[in-house]
C-alpha cells in the first residue's frame, strides 16, 4: 500500500489601476435637453381641449458621457491538505479574499460643452412653443430646471472579504466504479460607501456540494453522472435604484445533473463525447429599467425568477489512418430555456400597450399614489408575467465544422498546414420579452502556413462569406429623441484577410 501526503498554500496578490471612458447612448448627439410630460394639477387641466397641444418642456440637460477612475487592490490566501492512497483520496482546505476598489468621477467638460448645452436647450424650448401652435398660454410658461451641466465629483469604495472551506472524498468501489464526494461553504461580507448615501452592506454565505459517479466500462468508454449545485454572488445596484429599494440582489442558485459518456474508438482513430444535462435556476440574475420616481428610471440587476435549462452537447475528432495528417472536428450544442416563474416591469408595459397604445395601467397597477385609496392615481402599472420565455442571449443551436491538414514541406523541421471552419450560430433574444433578437450567424475561416515548431508563418481569413448578422443587440433610450426606447445592434465585421507572424520562446 503507498500512500503520500501534501499540502500547497498559494499566496496572491494583485493590484489594479483602470481609467474609463464610455459614451453610452449609442448616437452622436451630446447634451440634450430632456423633456417634463405634465401630468397632476394644473397640468392635467391643461392637457384638456383646448390646450391638449401642450406636450412638455425642456428640464435639464443629460449626457450619456462617463468618466470613471478606479484602483483595485487584493490579497487572497489558500491553503491544501492532500492524501493520496491506493483506492481512497481526501483534500481538505481553507481560502480567504481581502479585496478593497476605489472608484472615483474622472469626467473632464470638453471646450464648448456648455455653450453646446445651451444652444440645445432653447432650441428645444422653441421646439415645444411651436408644438403648442395657436395655444396662448404657451408664451406664458418657462421652463422647468436649467441648461447647467452637472458633473459628478465623487469617490465611492467597495469592500470585500470572503472566507472557504472545502473538502473533497474519493473512493474507488471497484476496479472500474469510483465515487467523488466535494464541498465547499463560503461566507462573503461587501460593502460600498459613496458621498451623501448612506452605506450599503450584505453578507451571503451559501454551500455547494457536487458528487461524481465514473464507471470505466472498458479502457476507452467512460460512463459518468454528476450532480453539482452553485452560486453566482449577489451585489448592489446604482444608487439611484437603491432609491428604489433595489439597492441589492440576491445569489442565482443552481442545481445541475450532468449524464455523459467519453469514448475512443477504431484504435484511437475517433474520439467522441456526448453529454446531456439539465439545471434548475432559482432567483436568474436579470438587467431591468425600474421606477425610481414620477420622472425617472434607472437600470438594475434584480432576481427576474426561476427557470429552467435542457441541453445536449456533443464532440467528434476524426483523425484517419488512411488519410495521415488530416484531422476533422465536429461540435454540436442544443440548448432549451424557459422562465419557469416571475414578473418583469417591462413585460407590464408591453401588456399595458397592446389595448391602446398608451401606459396607462389598464392590466392592472402595481403601485398606487395612495395604497389605502384603489382609485387614486396609478404610479407603476402592473408587472407581467415572464412564465414560458427564453433566457435572452442564449442560442438554441451551436455547429462548429473544421478541417486541419498537416505535413511535412521537405525542408528541415518546417512543415505544411491548412484547414478551414464554419461555425453557425441560431438567433439570440436580446430581452426576456422575447421580441427583438439578433438573427442567425454562419461564419466562414480558413488558414494556410508553415511552422517548425518554435516560428510560424500564417495566411487567414475570417468572414469570409461576409456574415452580416448582429452579435449583440442591448436597449437602450435615445437621447436624441425625448428619451424613446430603442434598440441597438452591434456590427459585425466584415470579411477579414491577414498574415501572422509568431515566435515561441
Amino acid at each position: 500500500m503507498t500512500e503520500t501526503w501534501s499540502i500547497t498554500a498559494i499566496t496572491g496578490f494583485n493590484q489594479r489601476d483602470v481609467s474609463q471612458q464610455t459614451d453610452g447612448d449609442y448616437s452622436p448627439t451630446r447634451f440634450q435637453a430632456t423633456n417634463f410630460v405634465p401630468g397632476g394639477f394644473p397640468f392635467n387641466i391643461l392637457s384638456l381641449a383646448p390646450f391638449q397641444a401642450i406636450y412638455g418642456y425642456p428640464t435639464s440637460i443629460a449626457d450619456f458621457t462617463f468618466a470613471n477612475a478606479s484602483e483595485e487592490e487584493e490579497l487572497s490566501q489558500e491553503v491544501r491538505l492532500n492524501y493520496d492512497g491506493d483506492n481512497f483520496r481526501a483534500l481538505v482546505g481553507a481560502y480567504y479574499l481581502d479585496g478593497e476598489e476605489m472608484n472615483r468621477d474622472a469626467r473632464i467638460l470638453p471646450p464648448g460643452a456648455q455653450a453646446t448645452a445651451d444652444a440645445n436647450f432653447a432650441a428645444e424650448l422653441a421646439s415645444q412653443q411651436v408644438i403648442c401652435g395657436f395655444n396662448p398660454t404657451c408664451v406664458a410658461i418657462v421652463p422647468f430646471g436649467s441648461s447647467t451641466i452637472s458633473v459628478p465629483d465623487g469617490m465611492s469604495t467597495f469592500d470585500i472579504e470572503n472566507r472557504a472551506i472545502f473538502g473533497l472524498v474519493s473512493y474507488d468501489v471497484s476496479d472500474t466504479v469510483s465515487v467523488t464526494l466535494e464541498g465547499r461553504y463560503a461566507e462573503e461580507d461587501i460593502e460600498r460607501n459613496a458621498p451623501g448615501d448612506p452605506t450599503q452592506s450584505a453578507s451571503f454565505d451559501n454551500f455547494a456540494p457536487r458528487a461524481t459517479i465514473d464507471w470505466q466500462v472498458t479502457p476507452d468508454n467512460l460512463l459518468y453522472a454528476v450532480y453539482a449545485e452553485g452560486q453566482k454572488p449577489g451585489g448592489f445596484n446604482s444608487n439611484q435604484a437603491q432609491l428604489a429599494g433595489l439597492g441589492t440582489f440576491d445569489e442565482e442558485e443552481v442545481a445541475s445533473i450532468e449524464i455523459g459518456s467519453k469514448n475512443v474508438f477504431f484504435d484511437g482513430q475517433l474520439t467522441a463525447n456526448l453529454a446531456g444535462y439539465f439545471n434548475e435556476v432559482e432567483g436568474y440574475q436579470l438587467t431591468q429599467n425600474v421606477r425610481v420616481n414620477d420622472t425617472n428610471t434607472t437600470s438594475a440587476t434584480v432576481n427576474a425568477g426561476d427557470a429552467e435549462i435542457l441541453g445536449l452537447e456533443a464532440e467528434f475528432r476524426l483523425t484517419p489512418d488512411s488519410f495521415e495528417g488530416l484531422t476533422a472536428t465536429l461540435n454540436y450544442a442544443w440548448t432549451d430555456t424557459e422562465f419557469t416563474s416571475g414578473r418583469d416591469q417591462n413585460e407590464g408595459v408591453l401588456l399595458d400597450t397592446v389595448d391602446d397604445g398608451l401606459v396607462n395601467g389598464s392590466v392592472g397597477c402595481e403601485i398606487l399614489a395612495d395604497p389605502t385609496d384603489p382609485t387614486s392615481d396609478c404610479l407603476q402599472n402592473a408587472f407581467g408575467s415572464i412564465v414560458g420565455r427564453e433566457i435572452p442571449r442564449t442560442a438554441e443551436h451551436q455547429i462548429f465544422f473544421d478541417l486541419d491538414y498537416r505535413g511535412a514541406t521537405g525542408y528541415g523541421e518546417w512543415d505544411f498546414f491548412a484547414g478551414a471552419n464554419v461555425s453557425y450560430e441560431s438567433s439570440k433574444f436580446s430581452q426576456v420579452h422575447n421580441q427583438a433578437e439578433t438573427g442567425d450567424a454562419t461564419l466562414v475561416g480558413a488558414r494556410i502556413g508553415v511552422t517548425n515548431g518554435q516560428h510560424t508563418l500564417r495566411l487567414w481569413g475570417r468572414n469570409l462569406t461576409d456574415e452580416d448578422s448582429s452579435p449583440l443587440v442591448l436597449r437602450y433610450a435615445d437621447g436624441g429623441d425625448s428619451f424613446k426606447r430603442n434598440f441597438v445592434g452591434t456590427l459585425r465585421r466584415g470579411p477579414q484577410v491577414g498574415v501572422t507572424l509568431s515566435t515561441e520562446f
